[in-house]
């Protein structure tokens, strides 16, 4: 800048970036090195204002004695200046409403936090009680099923040692055991046993024999024939023939060697020799043949012993 009434150059070098707003102390500390050069000027700084003042006797021409030349070279000028009164109230008011602005935010911040620590501290307590309670009852579930296993087991072992000791002391029922008496009625034992034997067409009953049509299971030949049994106590034998008319023998069985009568899907003699395979034609026929059978079994070991 050059001045008229100045007799050399002022060259200011100090500037900003354009449109750059500076603020009361950093344009006092940008402006600090600008310091009059000769006596008759004087700079005077207020804020942003900076005013060069040539004194009384610095005048041009001789004219306007007193006239006084000024040089504003303000960066915002009259009312503008930040620090003008107004600005200042202004300024002041605008922060005073944004730190408390602010200071509401970051209550209600400081208060969203305490509600999700504590929704958290809930949620996870409740996880923890959840937690402990399924412990809880699988620890319970888990005794109550150790002391059936226990109890089972000690059911189990009282039952093999009673089985163990009545086997030891078992003998057959007076129903089972082979009878020997002359005056048997074998007819009336079949009654009293529960059988109908008035009903039971296939079987023949008397007093001393019985007599009925059963399928065998041949020795060698695993063939089944239908044959005509006859169970005489008064020859002690179980004898079968080809058909009722009793002319051809095919095979005899004497009470000594009948062993012990089975009844599972059909009807078992065992003797010392072999097993005897029979099938009856009704139900309730095998079940007679069994009680019948049983009667003369006097092979059976227990019994000879």
């Amino acid at each position: 800048m050059r001045a008229p009434a100045l007799r050399e150059d002022c060259v200011i070098t100090l500037s900003a970036a354009d449109g750059y707003v500076l603020s009361p102390v950093m344009y006092s500390l940008f402006t600090n090195d600008c310091n009059a050069r000769h006596d008759s000027n004087t700079i005077i700084k207020f804020a942003d204002d900076t005013t060069v003042r040539p004194t009384k006797n610095n005048t041009v021409g001789g004219e306007g004695a007193g006239a006084v030349f000024s040089m504003d070279t303000s960066v915002s000028t009259g009312n503008n200046s930040a620090c003008s009164p107004d600005n200042m109230s202004s300024t002041s008011g605008m922060d005073a409403l944004k730190i408390e602005e602010m200071e509401k935010m970051l209550k209600e911040a400081h208060l969203e936090k305490a509600r999700l620590i504590e929704s958290r501290e809930r949620e996870s307590h409740a996880r923890r009680q959840m937690l402990e309670e399924e412990r809880r009852r699988r620890e319970e579930a888990e005794k109550r099923l150790q002391d059936e296993t226990v109890h089972r087991q000690q059911l189990v072992d009282k039952e093999v040692k009673m089985r163990s000791k009545n086997f030891s002391q078992a003998r057959p029922m007076t129903r089972y055991l082979p009878i020997r008496k002359e005056e048997f009625d074998l007819r009336s034992h079949i009654e009293s046993s529960g059988h109908n034997v008035e009903t039971s067409y296939h079987v023949i009953l008397t007093d001393k024999m019985c007599k009925g049509y059963l399928v065998k299971m041949g020795g060698k030949i695993k063939s089944w024939k239908k044959r005509w049994f006859v169970f005489d106590r008064l020859k002690r034998t179980f004898s079968y023939y080809v058909d009722k008319h009793e002319t051809k023998l095919k095979g005899v069985i004497y009470f000594q060697a009948i062993e012990e009568p089975q009844s599972l899907v059909d009807l078992c003699v065992k003797t010392h020799d072999r097993l005897y395979y029979m099938v009856a034609s009704a139900p309730e026929a095998m079940r007679i043949w069994m009680d019948v059978i049983v009667t003369g079994a006097e092979g059976y070991m227990q019994f000879m012993n």
